[in-house]
Formats: structure tokens, C-alpha cells, sequence
């Protein structure tokens, strides 16, 4: 029922409205309303219980403004449990209502939200976000398989394809050391889609396509111009800002970055993955200070991220605080099977002159399988060994599997430099 009220808010023009992730903690933490709101940056906060009983609903909501903890306004509702996904807009629309006076409805709402959905078949949809929300091996194959049953109960549900081609976009994405990233690109493609077809109006539908052009195909155009639609349906989805911020940054648009990097922290505050986006992008722009920053905070949030880890370390190293970074790399025994992550540490141990440390990291990228090549050519290069670094390039190239990160990660600007960089840039170049 959060996930369907925060949606269907969403979609009233002028509501900025906090995603659903960053607001559930609050099932189980209690501050004060005042402190809520001073933490997730808003001015009112709706608050609400759902019973359920002999196949009815009961829901009750309260408008409490966040400044002065008082109740503004209260109602309940009781219908059928079939109708609870349609319930919201009933419900959006009085609270929205109740804050603006009068509600406007996007000409391309969610048309799926009217439709019965299976109570049942919505948890599964709702356990499979928590499960992708985690960005975790484990994480992501219990989402495809909380997704896959809902999509088996009922193919119908857009929702639950957005979930798969998400899920399949991310595994299949760069730096998940998969050898072969195909199979489930196809997937992700497959499932968005489907969930297009079913309902062109959702903006996840559109954002999951932009996940599949832009990890999958590097087509960049088509993903941003995916990633805008899913935007101008709905400016309160905060995974479309997020992506859109990563695609800018690899693009160089760093101040547009910077921007929808922001907006995506503002609607999803306490959520680890758009923090982590936020530091990407402080990174991309050379922005040492501030991507440390927004890493230590996705970390404080979710300290299993790998890549927030790998992203303080590079911009500990590259702001010259080499071996602060090396503390980083020497925290977390269970993060050094993450490849960028040994690479990371492996230019830290280099920079902070610990030989025998930067050898043991090498030696570990060595080790690791499948297809170390990669993460070789990347240490190479960061560590300026560029004759070896573009022979090993110049293989990986005739495989199809040059590393992309090579065409923007400060840590490689060395390479780009070299008179050997435009052959290898031609293969990078996004479409």
C-alpha cells in the first residue's frame, strides 16, 4: 500500500514525494514526525495503517505537518481486498487535495494502477524490489525469483517485468565480472519490453528499457531519451534520475550529472544506491572530495556496496591520501573478490609506495576467475605500464570485451593521453 500511495502521489504536479524505500525504515524506527521530516527534507508526512480481515481492507491515513507535529486531517477506508491497488488513487487524490486545493492528473498517468491486481501477487512484486534494492549477488537472484513468480501468477502485471528487466540489466551490466553479459541483457530486453507492451504509461517500464540500452547496448541517445520520458511521467522516480545522472556523467554533461544525482538523493535520502550514484558522478567530475563523501555515506547506509568502497578508494587516491586508502582496501576482508575494488587498491598500494602490497593485489586479480584480462589491462593502465596495458587492450578488443569504464574513469587519464588511445577509443565510443 506505500508503494502504490507514493506512486500515485508522484503523479500530482508540484508533490515532491520520498520513495518508499527511504520512508519504510520508519516501520520499525519511531522518532518524532518533526524528526522524520527534518531528516527526509519535507513539510508534511502522511501516516497510515492497513487491516485486513474476511477479504476486506481498512485503511486508515493521516496528514500531520512535519514542523509542528499537528493532524491536519484524517480519513479511512474500507473496500474490497481485490480493489486495495486501485484504493490508492482514491486516496492520493484526497490527500492531494487536502495539500493543494485542487489535483492535477498527468495527461500519462499509470494507467496500471486502476487495475485489479492479486494482493498476493503485489507482495511478490514488493519483495523482489527489496531484494534488487540491495545490488548483491544474492540480492538480485532473489529478486529474479520473486519477480518470476509474480509474472507467473499473473502476466498481466507490468510492474513485475520492469522488475525482472532491472534485475537483469544490473547483473548484466559493467563491472559484475560476468564473461558473458548476453544472456540476461536478452532478458532485461525481453522483459522491458514486455512491460511496455503492456502499459506504455508507466515510467519504470521506461527506465528498465533505458537500463538495457544503456549497460547493454551503450546507446546512449536511446537511453537518455528513455530515461526523460520515464522522467516527464513521473518526476518523483528516483531511479530514473539516478540512472540518467551515471549516463551524463560517463557523457561529461557533469553539471546536468550533478543535478539529477541531487534529485535522486532528495526523493530517495536513505536509500545506499543513489548515494553511490552521487559519488560516481562527483568522481567522473574530479570532484575527489565531495565522492568520498557521498561513498562514505552509501556505505553508512548499506556497507556491503562494493562499489562505494572501490569509489572512496580512487578518490582517496587520486586527492592524494594514497594511504588513507589503503585503510579503506584493508577494512573488508569479504569485499576483495570485487575486481574494481582489487584494482582500486592495487593503484592505492602503488601510490602509497607498499610494494609488496600492491604486488599481493595483483596477484589476487590473477587469481580471480573468470577472465582476469579486464582487470589486468585496468590495473596496467592506472599504474602507467601502457605497453602491456594496450597489448592487453588490443586482445580484449578482438573479443568484444574491453572494460568501458577505460573511456572515462579518472583513474585511466594517463591512458588516454598515450598516441595509442584513439584505436582503442573507436571501440569504446558509445552509439
Amino acid at each position: 500500500m506505500t508503494e502504490a500511495l507514493v506512486a500515485a502521489l508522484a503523479q500530482i504536479d508540484g508533490l515532491k514525494v520520498i520513495s518508499r524505500t527511504s520512508t519504510m525504515r520508519y516501520k520499525t524506527e519511531h522518532p518524532s514526525v518533526p524528526e522524520i521530516a527534518r531528516t527526509l527534507g519535507v513539510d508534511l508526512v502522511v501516516e497510515g495503517s492497513v487491516l485486513q480481515a474476511e477479504g476486506q481492507v481498512r485503511v486508515t491515513t493521516q496528514l500531520i505537518d512535519g514542523e509542528t507535529d499537528e493532524h491536519l486531517w484524517a480519513r479511512s477506508y474500507t473496500r474490497r481486498l481485490e480493489d486495495v491497488i486501485a484504493l490508492q488513487d482514491e486516496v492520493a487524490a484526497t490527500i492531494g487535495a487536502e495539500i493543494m486545493g485542487t489535483v492535477t492528473r498527468r495527461p500519462a498517468g499509470r494507467a496500471a494502477s486502476a487495475r485489479v491486481v492479486d494482493p498476493a501477487v503485489y507482495d511478490l512484486y514488493l519483495r523482489g524490489r527489496h531484494a534488487w534494492m540491495q545490488r548483491t549477488p544474492e540480492g538480485l537472484k532473489a529478486a529474479i525469483e520473486y519477480f518470476s513468480r509474480a509474472v507467473a501468477q499473473d502476466a498481466s502485471f507490468a510492474l513485475a517485468h520492469v522488475g525482472l528487466a532491472d534485475t537483469y540489466a544490473v547483473q548484466g551490466s559493467p563491472g559484475t565480472g560476468l564473461l558473458d553479459a548476453r544472456a540476461p541483457m536478452a532478458l532485461a530486453r525481453q522483459s522491458a519490453r514486455r512491460a511496455l507492451e503492456l502499459d506504455p504509461s508507466l515510467a519504470e517500464a521506461h527506465t528498465a528499457l533505458a537500463g538495457v540500452l544503456f549497460f547493454g547496448d551503450r546507446d546512449f541517445p536511446g537511453a537518455e531519451a528513455a530515461l526523460r520520458r520515464a522522467i516527464e511521467i513521473n518526476p518523483n522516480y528516483p531511479v530514473a534520475h539516478e540512472w540518467l545522472s551515471v549516463l551524463l556523467a560517463e557523457l561529461g554533461r557533469d553539471r546536468e550529472a550533478m543535478a539529477h544525482a541531487e534529485t535522486a538523493v532528495t526523493l530517495s535520502p536513505l536509500e545506499a544506491v543513489v548515494h553511490q550514484a552521487q559519488a560516481l558522478v562527483h568522481y567522473y567530475a574530479r570532484r575527489y572530495d565531495d565522492a568520498v563523501r557521498a561513498a562514505r555515506r552509501a556505505q553508512q547506509l548499506t556497507p556491503s556496496l562494493p562499489l562505494a568502497r572501490s569509489l572512496q578508494v580512487k578518490a582517496l587516491t587520486l586527492g592524494g591520501h594514497a594511504a588513507e586508502a589503503m585503510a579503506v582496501c584493508e577494512a573488508d576482508e569479504a569485499t576483495r573478490q570485487d575486481r574494481d575494488l582489487m584494482v582500486a587498491c592495487g593503484v592505492a598500494a602503488s601510490r602509497a609506495r607498499r610494494g609488496a602490497e600492491a604486488a599481493a593485489w595483483r596477484a589476487r586479480i590473477e587469481a580471480n576467475r573468470p577472465a582476469p584480462g579486464p582487470a589486468l589491462a585496468q590495473l596496467e593502465a592506472a599504474l602507467g605500464e601502457y605497453p602491456s596495458a594496450f597489448a592487453r587492450l588490443e586482445r580484449l578488443a578482438a573479443r568484444g570485451n574491453l572494460p568501458p569504464a577505460l573511456a572515462f574513469d579518472p583513474l585511466f587519464d594517463g591512458l588516454r593521453r598515450q598516441p595509442q588511445w584513439p584505436a582503442i577509443a573507436a571501440q569504446l565510443a558509445p552509439r
